[in-house]
């Protein structure tokens, strides 16, 4: 594995990969396979950098980046290049009409400030409680200790602030479906929706197979959660890798 940040449009993004670095070259004959995973943006700027024109693309998009991802098939080369697309617990209309939606809505865009306070203060304590109070959280809630670190990194006031910030940006920008894009993309998309996701209820999926029958949608039946990545990230990646190869 590979990774370095990378300046996209004046945003330091992280980019890692697997196989050949994105500013290497690609010298041989046949079309290249990537597999694109879109947590967010700037995805479309990364890939008008970074991807051959010709390469073959497999886009893996979870929550939002399933949205970002229909967005980005909007575009002729991409959309034309794109063998596969695979929309993992997509949030891809009406965020703030969904459950956790509601909440971030009427409730926590205006704790926010409280919030990144008691974040500051949480910062001011000795490195050693920080990490015992996470790893309590980690134990209570049965996350996976690799996340250890990065939810440590994660509890700082200023990466917070930008996190409710696009979250509450995402409420009031995901709202109609892009149906035109899922009908002529019907045979390159996957969806993958949870059986109790409070970001993207099953209702949106039942809702989507009504308007397009024959588009490949289906509700989790393995106890996956929305937030996957948290236990369950090998169980998924398997999953996802076995659609690609097949």
């Amino acid at each position: 594995m590979q990774e370095a940040y990378l300046d996209i449009y004046g945003v330091p993004t992280r980019v890692q990969t697997w196989g050949r670095w994105v500013e290497e070259s690609y010298t041989k004959p046949e079309p290249e396979n990537i597999v694109l995973c879109i947590p967010g943006n700037p995805g479309l700027a990364f890939i008008d950098t970074y991807v051959p024109k010709n390469a073959r693309i497999h886009f893996v998009g979870h929550s939002i980046g399933a949205y970002i991802i229909l967005e980005i098939l909007k575009k002729s080369w991409i959309r034309e290049n794109t063998d596969g697309a695979y929309l993992l617990f997509p949030a891809i209309e009406y965020m703030a009409q969904t459950k956790n939606g509601w909440y971030m809505v009427n409730v926590i865009q205006y704790l926010v400030r409280l919030i990144l306070l008691l974040t500051w203060i949480f910062t001011l304590l000795p490195f050693v409680l920080q990490y015992l109070l996470i790893k309590g959280y980690i134990i209570f809630y049965s996350v996976l200790n690799t996340h250890l670190e990065t939810i440590i990194d994660f509890l700082r006031p200023d990466v917070l602030d930008k996190v409710f910030y696009l979250a509450v940006d995402e409420m009031y920008k995901v709202k109609e479906r892009a149906t035109n894009v899922l009908l002529e993309n019907k045979r390159k998309i996957k969806l993958y929706y949870g059986a109790n996701d409070r970001w993207s209820p099953q209702k949106y999926c039942k809702q989507l197979k009504r308007d397009i029958p024959d588009i490949d949608a289906e509700i989790c039946t393995r106890n996956f959660e929305h937030a996957f990545v948290l236990r369950h990230p090998e169980q998924v990646a398997v999953m996802v890798s076995s659609w690609i190869k097949h």
